[in-house]
């Protein structure tokens, strides 16, 4: 797609990342190169997520593409993540 270089927040990503670390999860955020916003740490259990703004298009770039493909092809999951009630289920 597009933001080849850019570090572009989604203007959400603040109060869902402050949801998860508030009851105890881990946010390691990621540079825009990784191609995904950063990995949640809830307990043992590790998820590669992608924060979008419910409110715009949610447009993956080419690498956030090309990335949820080659996860998903080898069975694991891509987590795109719009709301506050998505992130909770994908913390519990």
């Amino acid at each position: 797609m597009t933001y080849k270089n850019s570090n572009r927040r989604d203007k959400n990503e603040t109060e869902i990342i402050a949801f998860w670390r508030s009851v105890g999860c881990l946010w390691i955020q990621m540079p825009p190169s990784a191609g995904f916003d950063g990995l949640l740490i809830d307990g043992p259990v590790m998820h590669i997520v992608e924060i979008k703004n419910p409110a715009g298009r949610m447009v993956l770039t080419d690498r956030e593409q090309t990335l949820k493909t080659q996860i998903e092809i080898r069975g694991g999951n891509y987590n795109i993540i719009r709301t506050l009630d998505e992130a909770g289920r994908l913390h519990w």
